[in-house]
């Protein structure tokens, strides 16, 4: 199993073909998806698609979203990781019967830490939806937020946190 890292809760693995189930229910419940700018997904070819053309491809160059379960009883909680679009995007996705127990928290700085010592970026960008007060709360604990933007009608909040503010960031939360 390709584990990149762990957290004291959590472990992350690639997604691989054959996880076009829990992809697919997921991204089904139109509250997960609610403010990701996304349509919530009508069957598991759609989810094949997604994995096969979106997720799988990521991984060839280190960065990726990736699955994650909680130690505990390796139950999967959702996604959460880095995309090289133009910039490094952090993103995350997790099922709603875990929102609200830091997993999401601990799943984007764990995968910041890997962005910056692993695969060595120099700087990660964020996006949340403005209405997305959770996510804006989580976001707002390890990046700086820099615009609002539009996209498809919505005002969206940008973020973006270099490594040194990173890790800056993270000796004062501890």
């Amino acid at each position: 199993m390709d584990v990149p890292f762990s957290t004291a809760r959590l472990y992350f693995r690639q997604f691989r073909e054959g996880d076009e189930q829990i992809l697919f229910d997921l991204n089904s419940d139109e509250e997960v998806v609610k403010f990701t700018g996304n349509a919530s997904m009508k069957d598991l070819a759609e989810a094949r698609d997604v994995l096969v053309n979106i997720i799988l491809p990521q991984y060839l160059m280190g960065f990726g979203r990736w699955a994650v379960y909680r130690k505990e009883d390796d139950a999967f909680l959702g996604w959460c990781g880095l995309k090289k679009v133009d910039d490094i995007d952090l993103g995350y996705r997790f099922f709603r019967k875990y929102w609200g127990k830091g997993y999401a928290s601990e799943a984007a700085i764990a995968a910041l830490d890997y962005g910056f010592n692993k695969l060595n970026v120099d700087k990660v960008v964020a996006h949340a939806m403005v209405e997305n007060k959770n996510s804006i709360k989580i976001l707002d604990k390890f990046l700086q937020r820099t615009k609002i933007i539009k996209e498809e009608n919505k005002d969206v909040q940008c973020f973006e946190v270099t490594r040194e503010v990173f890790f800056e960031k993270l000796k004062v939360e501890s």
